[in-house]
């Protein structure tokens, strides 16, 4: 049985190692469920904790973990500890200072912008695998990259890595290309990627340009208000990511698996914009089936697109 002061690291390392239900929490340290409920609310104050009330688990956030902090158990609590204290005092001052304080300690990189854009807190964990942590440092460092990709049959090379961010049920790497031109590439399709030593900058003008258009496509992804139903041709050579994730258009459904392999996928939209993004990325496997006005529009972008080429 752990004293009293000393639960909070261990309720903190428990559910970075999640999920985990209360009772087995309290079972694990001894103590009552109503004591492991009430460290919990203390620390869901500074971390991304979530809850999934049919099972009565705990875990952080999908894209946060304390190792990604660069912080044990304990000194994560004991920062924790520090602001009960400080806002105790009732100082402004002193609470401003200690909050950026904190700030800074619980920032994978302290004074850069987070790697990391989860779209919501059920997506899918990022592994912790040596291509995830390259692509982290990478990022970090600035450092321009080259990518084999799946599909691909020469090497991409000299993009500038800007995010990792998780979009209708997938993660992606967001990079500059030639004329800093935003491009994602799906990170369980990047096969490999090296560094060329090569590093770049990074302005505040083109870091909002990249927030505001990851933000633009996870509004389009919220897809509220009056809903128009989209078909979907999805050929052969993509139909197993459709079948194996539901999530890779709003509303996804199939209807159909035809003799060639291919599907008929269903879609609601409740705008132009909540559905093109998606359709882009699978081009040329994806057509427009339904509406004629979608598929219309989609076919004049693509001829402007090429009209610039």
């Amino acid at each position: 049985m752990y004293k009293y002061k000393e639960i909070l690291p261990h309720v903190l390392s428990l559910i970075n190692n999640g999920p985990i239900k209360t009772k087995d929490i309290a079972e694990e340290l001894g103590c009552t469920t109503r004591t492991v409920q009430r460290k919990i609310n203390i620390l869901m104050s500074d971390f991304p904790i979530e809850q999934d009330k049919k099972n009565n688990t705990w875990k952080f956030a999908d894209g946060f973990s304390l190792e990604k902090q660069k912080l044990t158990s304990k000194e994560a609590a004991l920062l924790v500890l520090l602001g009960c204290y400080v806002k105790s005092i009732n100082n402004k001052s002193i609470n401003d200072t200690f909050d950026k304080f904190k700030k800074r300690m619980l920032d994978k990189n302290p004074g850069k912008e987070n790697i990391y854009y989860v779209k919501n807190m059920s997506s899918k964990e990022y592994g912790n695998t040596k291509l995830s942590r390259d692509l982290e440092k990478y990022i970090e460092d600035k450092e321009c990259i080259s990518i084999n990709y799946e599909g691909k049959n020469k090497r991409i090379v000299f993009l500038k890595p800007v995010k990792i961010v998780f979009f209708n049920g997938l993660w992606y790497l967001i990079v500059l290309g030639i004329n800093d031109t935003i491009l994602k590439y799906a990170i369980d399709k990047i096969l490999e990627v090296t560094g060329t030593g090569k590093h770049f900058e990074l302005s505040e003008s083109k870091q909002k340009r990249i927030d505001k258009e990851i933000s633009m496509y996870h509004d389009a992804w919220s897809n509220s208000g009056p809903k128009t139903e989209v078909l979907l041709k999805v050929e052969k050579e993509i139909s197993y990511y459709f079948k194996g994730n539901n999530n890779l258009v709003p509303e996804q459904k199939i209807i159909k698996e035809n003799k060639d392999g291919s599907l008929i996928v269903s879609s609601k939209i409740s705008h132009e914009k909540g559905i093109l993004f998606y359709i882009y990325q699978w081009i040329p496997n994806i057509t427009v089936k339904s509406p004629k006005w979608l598929a219309e529009n989609l076919k004049k972008n693509i001829e402007y697109y090429l009209s610039k080429l």
